[in-house]
């Protein structure tokens, strides 16, 4: 058999027998969210339903260029301005080149049928004149524009019929002979990057380009490889269940196996959770597939039915007194439930098909060894679940031909066929993805839910570009991974051009001591009981927000309320004219004005103030004037608040102990208010660059009723001035109310081993409904090595995370340190007491 090409234009390709064929892009539906499962199922059905005829299903395995992860890594950062990036970038490149990173491409060709007679003869003609011409040696006569003009006609016609879940896009030229001569060097990783969708061309260039057939170069099929049989060897053929495909693209051949599914369960198979066509995504064997299909209507099927019905009346009538002794009348018995039960599903909707499916797995490599090992490995998997492939023997080019546009269905593709209806063939689901994360942005590890490793990026900044929330969350155990993955997320930013503030509660001071490595000459660092810095607001923020700012830390701090005696004294003295008028411009100066005022509201409030400030401990970061106010341009702001006590729940839920509380606690409680003013405040400054406010071991913010509130801001808000918020915590509760864990659109969990807070953290993930199944993965993230005596997580499987993206995808993310060793030593950063592979777990 020959390539039946002979002209391609646009995502058309005219064969021998003058059929036109019509080639699609088909975009994968993510299919790790079990709530999103009956919505792909459902698109597969539509596709099926919305054929007739002949088409060919393709997945076929391919690689990432390095060169476009990097691109992605790149895009929308001003590389000029950020040397550190590029570094990362460059050191990326060259890691990525000796790795391999794959994804699977999927297209849907179908056999057109023409729209007009005038149209369907030129091509016809065309054709069988291109044979002639071929023989003399002459050139092939082109098609003509009515044939090309009545093709694409056709073609939009099946397109618009494609369900648009599946993002159906006009296969490129470069995509088409991509499929070519990636089938003949399968197995060799010698492929060229997959081309992507042009969605920017214009078809009416695209389809006034044609391409001869015979541009595209003719492997040498050999069925069973006999070429490498010895003349006195015996050729055993079966043990040669495969074919050895020669090219002119390669040095070395490659061995091929095309395994045909002949046999499936007797009594079907579950959905969701037997979705067998991509079990070989979870194999880590690059494996191909194509299903040929021939589709007719129900009215077409059920008379079909009804003459095999009539076939078996006769059959019964035949055997009807006779003794079965063989059990031909168990036979028929059967026959006749199978059709029964077919004629059901084909009746119950009236738009349900008849679908005669060819499914082929096909496999390669550089010796026949190795490929027939692979195929009776993949073999074996199918079997212990029911589902029979067979390397067919003799047939292996056939089968090999069979999965190419533009080739008609053979003898050995109708005989394999597998009868079913859209439906039931729909809960294959094979056209799905299991990508995880944003288009581009920060590289933040690689997606594990499948064999087929792939990138994992995170665009904070892009979500807020598109007014959507960046803000995200990383809960997770002590010792799962959480800081560290919050300090990739961080020094990306930083390294981006971005601005970052933290609020760092961690005893040995860990954001503080990475953030120095970030941006030393722009990085900013205030110890809140030692500080070097003063966080006074009329200070820091001037006679704008500064009185603001100031009531609403008295609020907290003093308690002093907005309508009573003093808080209405308050209001009037930090009116902007008051203060520019008597020069209040600190705290230490309000203080010393409104003691020297004789009011009994202004001696009240002048006692309650100087209950702080006369506590060197607590009072200097905000009442020092000698120390510098707080710069707010600094690229990097680190609050340590290592020491401030803060109040319980239970304390802020009753009256009494509210009221009886510590002033530490008074103090820490507004203190982490004032903070989260101020990163908000710095943060959503100015919208031409990005900026995120980290908080780890957020429950001591959450637990305040401020800091929630500012929280919730941040979330809510932050899209508007391109900010975005990060938290880590230890458990789903404590990111704070249902509202705001309901808000953070990009949701991260680590290990969880308690069953309890593993369940908490499905049903934040997946919803109320989350699977037993996704609870059992996350108490299995990053397991401790039981046979080590530190319980250290081996190296391979540290930084384990399940990932909820901003559309609400899940997958399995190994999150991956920076290339750059600096980078890698600050972010490992750990307290002397513990071990330092353990944090980096």
């Amino acid at each position: 058999m020959d390539s039946e090409i002979i002209w391609r234009t646009g995502n058309l390709m005219l064969t021998d027998s003058g059929t036109w064929w019509a080639v699609w892009r088909l975009t994968p539906l993510s299919y790790s969210n079990d709530a999103r499962k009956e919505d792909v199922r459902r698109a597969h059905q539509e596709l099926f339903q919305a054929i007739r005829g002949e088409a060919l299903l393709l997945g076929f395995t391919a690689e990432h260029d390095p060169g476009a992860i990097v691109e992605r890594m790149m895009r929308g950062v001003r590389m000029d301005h950020c040397p550190d990036y590029l570094d990362e970038v460059e050191l990326t490149l060259e890691s990525l080149e000796s790795v391999r990173v794959g994804t699977r491409a999927f297209w849907l060709a179908v056999p057109l049928a023409t729209t007009s007679w005038q149209a369907k003869a030129q091509s016809v003609f065309t054709a069988s004149w291109g044979k002639v011409q071929s023989t003399l040696g002459l050139p092939r006569r082109t098609p003509s524009p009515l044939e090309i003009r009545s093709a694409r006609e056709s073609a939009l016609v099946v397109e618009r019929a494609l369900p648009g879940a599946l993002t159906p896009l006009p296969a490129t030229p470069a995509e088409l002979a991509w499929i070519h001569f990636h089938s003949q060097l399968r197995g060799l990783r010698m492929d060229e990057v997959v081309p992507t969708p042009d969605v920017d061309a214009d078809p009416e260039v695209e389809f006034t380009v044609m391409r001869s057939g015979r541009e595209l170069s003719y492997p040498l099929l050999d069925e069973g490889g006999q070429s490498d049989v010895k003349r006195r060897e015996r050729f055993v053929p079966f043990r040669r269940r495969y074919l050895k495909v020669e090219s002119d693209r390669a040095d070395v051949a490659s061995y091929q196996a095309m395994l045909a599914v002949t046999g499936t369960p007797p009594g079907g198979w579950t959905f969701p959770g037997v979705e067998w066509i991509s079990w070989v995504d979870q194999m880590g064997i690059d494996v191909d597939w194509a299903i040929r299909m021939q589709v007719v209507d129900a009215e077409q099927s059920k008379d079909r039915n009804r003459r095999a019905e009539r076939t078996l009346d006769d059959q019964y009538e035949q055997q009807s007194g006779n003794v079965s002794i063989t059990g031909s009348q168990n036979g028929l018995d059967h026959h006749a439930a199978l059709l029964q039960e077919f004629h059901g599903k084909i009746s119950a909707d009236e738009r349900e098909v008849e679908v005669q499916a060819t499914i082929v797995f096909a496999i390669g490599g550089d010796s026949a060894e190795e490929v027939s090992e692979t195929a009776n490995t993949i073999r074996k998997q199918y079997r212990a679940q029911n589902f029979i492939l067979d390397a067919v023997l003799g047939e292996q080019e056939s089968l090999w031909w069979a999965m190419q546009p533009g080739v008609p269905t053979t003898r050995i593709v109708r005989e394999l066929a597998q009868l079913s209806t859209g439906r039931d063939l729909s809960t294959t689901v094979p056209v799905i993805t299991y990508d995880v994360g944003d288009e581009h942005g920060i590289l933040v590890g690689e997606n594990i839910s499948s064999g087929r490793n792939s990138p994992t990026f995170l665009d904070l900044y892009g979500a807020t570009q598109s007014n959507l929330s960046g803000s995200c969350a990383v809960v997770g155990e002590l010792g799962g991974g959480k800081s560290v993955n919050l300090k990739i997320i961080a020094g990306a930013v930083v390294d981006r051009g971005g601005r970052l503030v933290v609020i760092d509660r961690s005893q040995p001071l860990e954001y503080a001591k990475f953030a120095r490595t970030l941006a030393p000459e722009s990085t900013t660092i205030v110890e809140i009981l030692n500080p070097e810095y003063s966080l006074d607001p009329l200070r820091v923020f001037g006679n704008g927000e500064g009185p603001r700012i100031t009531q609403s830390l008295f609020a907290a701090m003093l308690r002093v309320e907005a309508f009573d005696e003093r808080g209405t004294f308050l209001s009037s003295v930090l009116d902007p004219e008051y203060t520019a008028a008597n020069g209040i411009d600190s705290l230490q100066k309000l203080l010393q004005h409104v003691s020297e005022l004789g009011t009994p509201e202004a001696q009240s409030l002048a006692r309650t103030m100087n209950t702080i400030a006369s506590k060197p401990d607590l009072g200097r970061v905000l009442f020092d004037s000698s120390l510098p106010p707080l710069p707010l341009k600094a690229r990097a702001t680190v609050f340590c608040t290592r020491g401030l006590e803060l109040p319980k729940e239970a304390e802020l839920a009753n009256e009494q102990r509210y009221r009886h509380m510590s002033i530490e606690k008074i103090f820490g409680a507004a203190i982490y208010s004032l903070l989260a003013s101020i990163g908000r405040t710095i943060c959503f400054a100015t919208d031409e660059e990005f900026a995120l406010f980290l908080v780890d071991e957020a429950h001591h913010m959450t637990s305040q009723p401020t800091g929630l509130e500012e929280i919730t801001r941040f979330v809510t808000e932050g899209r508007k001035s391109a900010a975005a918020i990060a938290l880590g915590t230890q458990t789903v509760a404590q990111l704070g109310s249902a509202d705001v864990r309901g808000l953070i659109p990009i949701r991260i969990v680590m290990r969880l081993q308690d069953e309890n807070l593993a369940r908490d953290a499905a049903k934040w993930l997946a919803g109320e409904k989350a699977s037993d199944e996704l609870v059992e993965d996350i108490q299995s993230l990053s397991p401790p090595d039981p046979r080590d005596p530190n319980r250290r997580v081996p190296l391979h499987r540290r930084g384990e995370s399940i990932m909820r993206d901003s559309q609400k995808r899940l997958g399995h993310v190994r999150w991956l340190l920076p290339q750059r060793e600096a980078r890698r030593e600050a972010i490992l950063t750990t307290p002397p007491t513990l071990d330092l592979e353990e944090v980096a777990a």
